[in-house]
């Protein structure tokens, strides 16, 4: 990836804070609002971005960009393909 620079009398300046990884090719991303319960210690208001990352769920704030979550089943190896959120139960995702 090419970097961009401003220059600013022989200064440079690059962009510092990203994600990294966010999800993997084979994997949908879901958004899912921020929790009720949690909104009075942590109100970014964007929500949460809920995605595959190779073998890993990440949950991720949109709006910060911090990891918020890491789920992963010890026994799977397979890579996460697909994530789907209860219709019934907001707190549950599915995933396969």
């Amino acid at each position: 990836m090419v970097k961009s620079y401003l220059v600013d009398e022989d200064r440079k300046y690059e962009h510092s804070k990203t994600f990294g990884l966010i999800n993997s090719s084979f994997s949908n991303a879901l958004w899912a609002p921020d929790d009720l319960q949690n909104a009075t210690i942590r109100q970014s208001g964007a929500g949460k971005a809920v995605v595959g990352a190779n073998e890993e769920v990440l949950c991720w704030d949109v709006k910060k960009g911090e990891l918020l979550g890491r789920w992963r089943d010890k026994d799977c190896t397979a890579e996460v393909a697909s994530i789907a959120q209860s219709d019934a139960d907001p707190d549950v995702f599915a995933v396969g």
